[in-house]
Parts: C-alpha cells; structure tokens; sequence
C-alpha cells in the first residue's frame, strides 16, 4: 500500500488504516465499475452487430482477420480495454485485501475506530471469508465519492461480518 499518494502508510495506525481504507475502497470500487461498464459496452455492441451488421459478426466469429477492418478494430480494442481494466480492477482488489486483512487482524479498539465494530475471525478463515465478502461486494451499488463509496463499503462489510464472521 506503499503507493497511495506516494505515501507510506503505518496499518497498525488507526488513521492511517481509516485513510487507506478510503483510498483502496475507491480505486476497488471505481475500477469495478468501469470494467463492468466496458464489459457492458463490449456486449451491447456485439449485439447491435448482430442485428445490424450480421454478415459482419458472422466474420467476425468464423475468420476475424478477414471481417471489416472498423467492426474488427472496434471489437478489438473493446476487448483489450474490458481486459486492462479488469487487471487493474484485480490488482485495487489485491490492495483491499491487505488492508482488510489488516483490519481483521487489529485489536478491537482500532477495529471500532476504523470500520465502527469489532471482528473476530479465526486467522486460517479470513481468506474463505474475504473471497465471499467480495462476491457480495459485486452487488454492492456504485458511489462515485470516496466518502460514500466507503460508507456503501462499510455497510455491507459490517452486514456481511455480522452474518458470517
């Protein structure tokens, strides 16, 4: 977490946990949403070939090489973006896992001054939990503001904690 803002961040701090948080929550959040957007795009284009360019995605789907250069090129590039994102969608996930696991791991006081409750979580289940915790994120409502998308985050987190951890 050493490049946020080109900052070192001291995670047993429950400021600075409370900051990194914000900072990994938004770029998961945000990533997230632009790869879904770009995985949407990608397919609502490939449909709108299909009805309107069918001899096109038929190309497209049997000789790529041989399609039309501007639906090839398109199509292309669309998914090489929706690629690229979802890479670096993993890697902000990446990030928020370390500070998770951080705040899983610290001693209930900064745990209630971070995220506003406590956790207790066997330390060989946090891996299992977090990978579920992320399936319910995928539901979780975008929020452009970092301070909204961590109150959304905090929501579920505490939601999902009381239920499962």
């Amino acid at each position: 977490m050493d490049d946020i803002k080109n900052r070192v961040f001291d995670l047993a701090n429950p400021h600075d946990l409370k900051e990194v948080l914000l900072y990994a929550i938004s770029a998961y959040s945000d990533y997230r949403h632009y790869w879904l957007q770009l995985e949407n795009i990608d397919e609502n284009f490939d449909e709108t070939l299909e009805h309107n360019d069918f001899a096109s995605w038929i190309q497209l789907g049997r000789d790529p090489q041989k399609a039309d250069d501007l639906a090839y090129s398109i199509t292309a590039s669309l998914r090489e973006t929706s690629d690229l994102m979802r890479q670096i969608f993993e890697r902000s996930k990446q990030d928020l896992t370390i500070v998770l696991k951080a705040i899983i791991a610290s001693p209930p006081d900064i745990q209630m001054m971070v995220c506003g409750r406590t956790y207790d979580v066997p330390d060989d289940e946090v891996d299992s939990l977090l990978e579920d915790l992320y399936g319910e994120m995928m539901e979780m409502e975008y929020e452009y503001s970092m301070p909204d998308a961590l109150k959304a985050f905090l929501k579920v987190f505490n939601d999902f904690m009381e239920t499962n951890g």
